[in-house]
Formats: structure tokens, C-alpha cells, sequence
């Protein structure tokens, strides 16, 4: 073969090459149909209202927790295996926030989400099923988002002090595998510093506001110790 014929063939294959590139590089991303149910990592989602961007408002049941949620969707596009492409769905939260101090604000905000359809969600008896120790205290779901990563939840450890306080200790965007989160490397911070009620023994625990933080860590067996 010449050197012109091998240069020309050399050629030809990087054209082909490059087209096939480009093609895989051009899958499309389409928008999703309001009434039709879509599946993501198992998370069967359905939206009611949709705007021309993609974003609105409709449900997705969680398969580890066997509930559906109201949901909002964000500029939410798929590829063409039905993965997401770019854009979120994220939980609707009732009430906005989440943020109790005692018991009694806490079986409060519980009953609204209840009523709401929303989280907050109280996971005790979830790990309880799942032979997960939380050890006396409680776990919350304050949240969940699917995007083109996977599926994250927000999650509030809170522990109850003999005096009614609550420490609440937070992990926002927590990994959620196809049973559900993933206990063996989970960290939850305190939200501080915190003062304790105590008047025989006050104590400030530091918070991550202090530059060093306080931690609530769980292994594969749930729940192992406050660092």
C-alpha cells in the first residue's frame, strides 16, 4: 500500500470514528409526559403538571419505604434508557423546614407531614425491619432528591436529652442504594453549638458553626456512637 493510499485510509478511519463519537455524544434527552409513569433506580415517579421546561409538580413512591410523595420536578430531561440527563425531582416538604427544639414541637410537625402527604418522615420502624439499631433514639427523612448521580436523602438523627431537648444532628444529600441508605460509612453533624437545659451540669456542645464539629456515626449494625 502507498503512503498515500495509507495515509488516506488512516484518514477515513478517524472520520468513521469520530462520527460514531459524535453520535453517541448526540443522545438525546427528552422531556417527560405529564400522566405517564417513569421509572429511575427503582423510584416509579408520575408527574400531574408540567411546564415546557420540564418543571411542575406530581408523585414518586420510594420502593425501600413503600409510601409515594408528592414531588417536584426541575427542568427534569431523560436520556434515552429512561436514566435523567440533567434537572432534579426533589420531595415536596410540609411544613417548610424542619426545625423542631421539643418533643412536643416534634409530634407536631410529624402529624402535619402526615397530613400533607410529605415529609418530614420518622424511619424507626424502617430500621427496626431492617434489623438496624438507632439506639433509643430517632431517624427522619427530611427530604430526597433523584438527579443524573442517583437518589440522596436528608436525613435528621434527633436525640432526646432527660431534661426535653432535642439535639438534632443532620446529613444532607445521604446516598440511598436499592434497599435503601447506606448505613456503613454514615455521619450525621450536630446543628450547634448547643446549650444544654441542665442546671446541674450546663455544657455548650460544639456544633459545625465552631469550626469543629460534634457527630452522631452509624456502622453496618445502625447506630455506634456520639463523636
Amino acid at each position: 500500500m502507498s503512503r498515500f493510499k495509507s495515509n488516506t485510509f488512516v484518514w477515513f478511519c478517524l472520520f468513521v470514528l469520530s462520527g460514531i463519537n459524535l453520535a453517541f455524544a448526540a443522545v438525546p434527552a427528552t422531556a417527560i409526559e405529564a400522566g405517564k409513569t417513569y421509572v429511575f433506580a427503582g423510584v416509579a415517579f408520575k408527574a400531574s403538571q408540567l411546564d415546557a421546561d420540564g418543571s411542575g409538580i406530581g408523585q414518586a413512591s420510594l420502593p425501600f419505604l413503600d409510601e409515594i410523595f408528592p414531588v417536584r420536578f426541575e427542568q427534569l430531561r431523560l436520556d434515552e434508557w429512561g436514566n435523567i440527563h440533567s434537572g432534579r425531582i426533589y420531595a415536596a416538604i410540609a411544613p417548610e423546614g424542619f426545625h423542631p427544639q421539643t418533643p412536643a414541637e416534634l409530634a407536631e410537625w410529624r402529624t402535619t407531614a402526615r397530613l400533607a402527604g410529605a415529609v418530614p418522615r420518622l424511619l424507626d420502624q424502617w430500621a427496626a425491619a431492617q434489623e438496624i439499631t438507632l439506639g433509643g433514639h430517632s431517624l427522619w427523612m427530611t427530604g430526597f432528591e433523584l438527579n443524573p448521580e442517583g437518589i440522596f436523602a436528608n436525613l435528621a438523627f434527633i436525640a432526646e436529652t432527660p431534661e426535653d431537648q432535642l439535639l438534632v444532628f443532620r446529613k444532607e444529600q445521604a446516598p440511598v442504594g436499592g434497599t435503601g441508605l447506606e448505613w456503613c460509612s454514615l455521619e450525621l453533624a450536630l446543628q450547634g453549638p448547643v446549650n444544654t437545659n441542665d442546671p446541674e451540669f450546663p455544657i455548650k456542645i460544639k456544633g459545625d458553626s465552631q469550626g469543629t464539629q460534634s457527630f452522631v456515626v452509624f456502622d453496618c449494625d445502625g447506630f455506634k456512637a456520639f463523636s
